[in-house]
Formats: structure tokens, sequence, C-alpha cells
């Protein structure tokens, strides 16, 4: 009878120590998700990721560098369309030059920021003889789509955007320049197998990986506790959302793979994607012709408005030898 007792009383406490685990995994599961939802939901959705609406908590400012806005509304340009790889409709604008030029410059914006961002950059290209395209990145400006790409997946987007070039200009010869995220599409790009009509790229204040992004962002800008966990939270989700790792979307990684040739700027003064990301990219491929150019006292995003005559003369020599 006691013996009965005993084993019916270990039972409840079994299976009061089962209820209990089966509770705590099941709200730590939960938790884990929600708290990627949120973080997913805040980075790379596009229906609130490009939007102004960060949350209080976040000490985020998004730069708004010098912009050239009246010779962009005033300049004859072109509203031109894409298919993505993934069945989006993209958008960019396209500045024809009066001229046969065959020398081509496509702009690549950053993270929140849309085609016309680039309009500096595209004042100073045209000028210089180019036709340029600015494209709207996916879910950014005019362009459809669901989720940030961080420049990876987008630089499927900019592959089909060289296609859309050289299969109107097959002796098209192409820079491609980006800043920020825009940068971070370049170098991943970069890393596939080009045609040969790139001729060279720029990339600007890019960082290295997604996920050191955001490891950096969460200690330096968001109060976030439990850091490793939150991340883990956040690349699961996005993972079961995108089908993509965040660990994936390695500019390193894509540039180890390049044959093309590269300028690297950065600001000295850059807190945001902090200046040893430049060391990272510039050190990921010793077989590449590159340049190093860091611009004094320029934050994230303000190299080209901090010193734009030096910017411009390193941007148009290195290119130069490349691109006749």
């Amino acid at each position: 009878m006691r013996s009965s007792y005993k084993k019916e009383k270990m039972r409840m406490v079994l299976v009061a120590a089962f209820s209990m685990l089966t509770f705590l995994i099941f709200f730590i599961l939960s938790v884990y998700l929600t708290l990627g939802y949120y973080l997913f939901t805040f980075s790379l959705d596009a229906t609130f990721a490009t939007t102004s609406n960060i949350p209080k908590n976040v000490n985020i400012e998004m730069p708004k560098p010098l912009q050239q806005k009246d010779w962009f509304d005033q300049i004859d340009k072109e509203d031109v369309y894409i298919t993505s790889f993934d069945g989006y409709r993209l958008h960019a604008y396209e500045f024809k030059q009066n001229t046969n030029s065959d020398k081509w410059a496509v702009c690549v914006h950053g993270y929140r920021d849309k085609a016309e961002g680039m309009s500096l950059y595209a004042y100073n290209y045209y000028n210089q003889g180019f036709n340029v395209l600015l494209p709207d990145l996916k879910g950014h400006g005019k362009s459809e789509g669901k989720y940030v790409g961080m420049g990876y997946t987008d630089r499927k987007d900019l592959l089909c955007w060289i296609e859309k070039i050289i299969n109107k200009f097959p002796t098209s010869q192409i820079v491609l320049h980006g800043v920020s995220m825009g940068a971070a599409t370049v170098m991943m790009t970069c890393g596939e197998d080009l045609p040969s009509n790139v001729k060279v790229a720029v990339e600007d204040c890019g960082y290295s990986s997604v996920y050191d992004q955001y490891a950096y962002v969460a200690d330096n800008f968001i109060n976030i506790p439990l850091r490793g966990f939150a991340l883990g939270a956040l690349n699961t989700y996005a993972q079961l959302k995108t089908g993509v790792n965040l660990k994936q979307m390695d500019a390193t990684a894509q540039l180890q793979k390049s044959k093309v040739p590269m300028l690297f700027i950065h600001g000295d003064k850059d807190t945001f994607v902090p200046l040893e990301m430049l060391t990272k990219v510039y050190d990921a491929n010793s077989q590449i012709e590159k340049e190093k150019f860091i611009v004094a006292g320029a934050t994230h995003a303000y190299s080209a408005s901090q010193d734009p005559e030096n910017y411009f003369n390193k941007v148009f020599e290195f290119i130069g030898r490349f691109i006749t």
C-alpha cells in the first residue's frame, strides 16, 4: 500500500515537473519568437522599416546628406522599371546624356532612403559625361517589395539592372557606386559573376556583414538586454520569413570572390558603421585593384557632403583608370 502511494506521488511529481518544463519551453519560445517578430518588423519589414517611425527608445538618426534637389527636379529623366528575380516591380530613374556616351553610373542609396537621395552623386556623374541610373531598392521609394534586402538579396536585383543597361547598350562601361546599405549592395554584387561591362566600383561606408552591423547597433544604439538572445531571435525569424540567414549576408565573403577594382570610402567620424569595418572589407580581397579614402570629419554617409570637391576628385581619378 505504501509502495503504491510512493509510486503515485512520484508520478504526480514527474507530471508536475514535466508540465512546468513544457510551460517554460513554450514561454521561452514565445518570448523568442515575439522578440524576433518585433526586431524583424522594425528593421526588415518594408512597410515599417522604410518609414520614419523609429521607436522612441532607439537612438538612431538617419543621415540626410547634401542633395541636388533643384537639378534633380528640373533635368530630363525617365522612370524605368524591371521585374526583380523574385517577381516584384522595381523602379529607377534614368538620366541619359544628349551625346552617345557609353559611360554609365549606377548609384545605389542606403537604408530608409530612396533613389532621389542619391541626386548629389547623379549630378556629379552626369556632369562628367556619364549616363546615370538611380534605382529604388526593393521595398524603398517606388519599388515593390515586402522585405528590406540589406544588400544581400538586392545584389540579385542590381544584376537585373546591369543586364537591362547592357541589353540596350552592349558597349556600355559601368561603374557601381553605393552608400551605406547601397555600398553593401555594391560589394555583394561584385562577388557575383559579372559581365565585363562592369569596370569598377565605389563603396562608401558599407558594413562588413549584416549580422555584425546589427550587433554593433544593438551594443551602441539600442538598449537590448541579452544581445545574443535577441539577435538569435531576429535571425531565426528572418530565416522563417525570408529563407535567408542574416549571417549569410556577408560583404566580406562576397568580396573574396570579386574581380572588380574598388574604391573604399569611409568617414573617420562615422559612429553608425564604425571605421574598423572599412578595414574588414578593404582587407577581404588582396587580388583586386583597390584604394582606400578616409574623409576627415565625416559622419555616416556624409563623406560626399563633408568634402565634395576632394570626394569626387578622388572618385573620378580612381574610376578614370578603368573607364575611358
